[in-house]
């Protein structure tokens, strides 16, 4: 969901007197140029010369992108029927007619290797006069069928587990669409998930070079994976307040997605890269569980990064996690645990009996299959052999 999808119009109504004014009506008109490199790859085309052309009455108006490829004009007149064309040196020039001010749609033009020069008044007319729509011409689709087919093409090599061909998608809608956070979001998810891959992929590797290069890779994925989201997250803390219900669960099914992903990515990363950032994926623990209005999801997202914290040797963190939940739900099993294995790792004498209790309580009480339960009893034999 674009966070430039939402716009409202604000009107002052006066109490007594009513007082019309007749002007122009004005639109604003932006979009996106693109620059296709020798490789192929698409890049923003920053700095390069767009040239409107009003074909229905004379007028051109002129402007350059800024350094993400972007361009906008702010009071185009509304009626106006409009070719936008894009030169820029050593490139071969585009066009887009039939194109109207004011519709609240964003363009996309790409740019090839040419010969760098502009197109003319006459060039632009002659295009309007043969192309019934953008669409028809070749090589030009509108800025929401790009996007479209940008996102769905990253998340069909998602699913099919191409993740680097996933990852150049999703990091070319970011470029194409800065606003735009899905992009951020699945990047992200990518990125963790080719991380986990190469992880993997190390642990059976019998070369100890393979071995230490692919986790190398794999710690760099999940940094990556968390800087995204938080791309993600920080964009939507800019977002406006919307007055519209249904605009409204939009954006906070987008927002839990985006804290979702991120708590993930910092979890991995506390684990893999860097013990140190601990406090960090709790302050994101704090932002999801504020946004999160499912209690059995909120517990699970708690545990798991309590056990990160018991995993990194944050164990005093651990601790203090752990007592916390257990202050929220006393009968919470897996909080008993924590909490009991956290105290046992601290490794003070004084505290063995207060960690023995919790051992024991939660080896009684779970069920045989629980996933800590081999950790709490290996823990309480410990216990009993110190005494």
């Amino acid at each position: 969901m674009s966070l430039t999808q939402y716009r409202f119009v604000f009107s002052l109504i006066a109490l007594a007197v009513f007082s019309f004014t007749v002007r122009a009506q004005v639109g604003s008109l932006r979009g996106t140029v693109g620059l296709k490199q020798t490789d192929g790859k698409e890049v923003p085309a920053a700095g390069v010369d767009v040239e409107t052309f009003r074909v229905d009455l004379p007028g051109v108006y002129k402007t350059k992108t800024n350094a993400n490829g972007e361009f906008v004009y702010a009071g185009l007149p509304f009626a106006g029927t409009y070719v936008i064309a894009v030169s820029a040196p050593g490139a071969k020039p585009a066009m887009l007619p039939h194109v109207k001010a004011g519709r609240d749609d964003d363009f996309h033009l790409v740019l090839e290797p040419g010969d760098g020069r502009r197109i003319t008044m006459e060039e632009a007319k002659a295009a309007a006069a043969n192309a019934p729509n953008p669409a028809a011409i070749t090589g030009f689709e509108t800025p929401a069928q790009l996007k479209i087919r940008i996102f769905r093409a990253g998340n069909e090599a998602l699913t099919a587990k191409n993740y680097d061909e996933a990852i150049e998608f999703f990091e070319k809608g970011m470029a194409l669409f800065p606003q735009e956070v899905s992009f951020p979001v699945n990047l992200s998810v990518s990125l963790r998930y080719r991380g986990v891959y190469k992880y993997n992929s190390a642990l059976i590797a019998r070369d100890e070079g393979a071995r230490e290069q692919l986790i190398a890779a794999a710690k760099n994925d999940f940094q990556k994976a968390a800087e995204s989201a938080t791309r993600a997250t920080d964009a939507i803390k800019l977002e406006p307040l919307l007055e519209n219900e249904e605009a409204r669960n939009r954006l906070h099914a987008t927002k839990l997605n985006a804290l979702a992903c991120r708590l993930e990515a910092l979890r991995l990363v506390v684990l893999f890269v860097d013990a140190s950032g601990a406090t960090g994926a709790l302050a994101a623990l704090d932002d999801y569980l504020n946004a999160e209005d499912e209690p059995a999801r909120k517990i699970k997202a708690e545990n798991d990064i309590g056990v990160m914290l018991l995993e990194s040797k944050n164990i005093k963190l651990a601790t203090e996690h752990f007592r916390r939940m257990l202050v929220q739900d006393q009968d919470n099993l897996d909080a008993v645990a924590g909490l009991g294995l956290a105290v046992f790792e601290s490794g003070d004498p004084g505290k063995a009996l207060e960690a023995g209790a919790y051992l024991q309580r939660f080896v009684d009480e779970a069920s045989p299959d629980h996933p800590m339960k081999p950790r709490a009893i290996a823990a309480l034999q410990t216990l009993k052999t110190r005494r």
